[in-house]
């Protein structure tokens, strides 16, 4: 049996022109490790589905845990965009 695991990364677009892609992750930065994002009506899934940006940097990224449940991850921009995170986009 294969065993799928859905990760996320992440992508930022320039405001002006979202075709120009600013940012991509090298790696993940969601995945699923708790039980409650590993065991549900789909297993091992995370999903993104909103983000909250405050101006001091904080990021709020609501998300579904295994199609069962909603959660939110924090994170800070900037550590986001250190060089072990960033490939060229």
């Amino acid at each position: 049996m294969l065993c799928m695991i859905a990760r996320a990364g992440a992508l930022l677009l320039d405001g002006r022109d979202p075709r120009r892609v600013v940012y991509r992750s090298a790696r993940s930065v969601l995945e699923p490790r708790l039980a409650t994002e590993c065991e549900g009506v789909v297993p091992r899934v995370v999903f993104p589905t909103g983000v909250d940006a405050r101006p001091d940097g904080e990021l709020g990224v609501y998300y579904g845990m295994a199609d069962s449940r909603i959660g939110v991850a924090r994170a800070c921009l900037a550590d986001l965009l250190t060089p072990a995170h960033v490939r060229a986009a």
